[in-house]
């Protein structure tokens, strides 16, 4: 029916596109009913608002299935939102295009690279996937945000503030595959409710990095935790743990 006012979709569904995957329902919005995986290999693109009908039903979104190029970027549109409803949100792109917004409720959001070695950017950088400052201030999941994963490139952040990290829960950077980093540059980080960081070949300070709230920890693997020395890691009181090779 060419007027349709909305999608729904099965619980349990896997949607695969050979190359793009559009959803648009203007009216009534995405409805998924229950778990849904949606897959594509050059990009998945969600112009209106999907709303899960029920709660602990993952939502599991890759929008660059076969690992290649640089299109499979995932993208809501603006003044759109995706809500998983208490649902965990696991992304696989080459880039993330948050213009609209995304929110788990009290489960988490996990993002990662869809390519071995892809350098990930949390702020203000000019890594292969950028999650923004804005983009950030506009993801909710109280069970926290993990970004990257054991076969991501090495990780920058940069500018990343308390208004924009408030609406998660303590976010986990993680770049633990052979020889990979995370470095802090440009613009000082804060996070309100402290950060959790895992590296294979060490954490880098080149600008200050506050947290609050929770505590953090810092595993620069066999690598070291390196703080500039004009520049200081500030836990507002808060218990900070540090694992690191010197």
């Amino acid at each position: 029916d060419d007027t349709a006012d909305s999608i729904t979709f099965t619980d349990g569904l896997t949607m695969t596109a050979a190359t793009t995957m559009t959803l648009a329902a203007a009216t009534d919005g995405i409805v998924p009913a229950g778990t849904l995986t949606l897959s594509a290999t050059a990009g998945v693109y969600i112009t209106d608002t999907m709303t899960g009908a029920a709660s602990n039903k993952d939502l599991v979104i890759n929008a660059d299935s076969d690992s290649t190029g640089t299109s499979g970027t995932l993208t809501v549109a603006t003044g759109k939102t995706v809500t998983s409803t208490n649902s965990d949100v696991t992304i696989t792109a080459w880039d993330v295009d948050m213009a609209g917004s995304l929110t788990a409720g009290t489960k988490a959001i996990t993002i990662h690279g869809a390519e071995d070695g892809q350098t990930i950017g949390l702020g203000s950088t000019t890594t292969n996937m950028v999650i923004e400052d804005g983009e950030l201030g506009r993801l909710t999941a109280s069970n926290g945000l993990t970004l990257g994963s054991s076969t991501s490139g090495s990780m920058v952040v940069s500018g990343v503030t308390d208004g924009n990290s408030d609406a998660i829960g303590s976010p986990t950077l993680v770049a633990t595959g052979s020889s990979k980093t995370v470095t802090f540059k440009t613009s000082a980080s804060v996070f309100d409710k402290g950060v959790v960081i895992q590296a294979a070949a060490g954490v880098a300070l080149s600008e200050s990095l506050k947290t609050q709230l929770v505590a953090s920890v810092v595993n620069a693997g066999a690598g070291t935790l390196d703080v500039v020395s004009t520049m200081s890691l500030d836990t507002d009181g808060q218990l900070l743990t540090i694992t690191a090779d010197d």
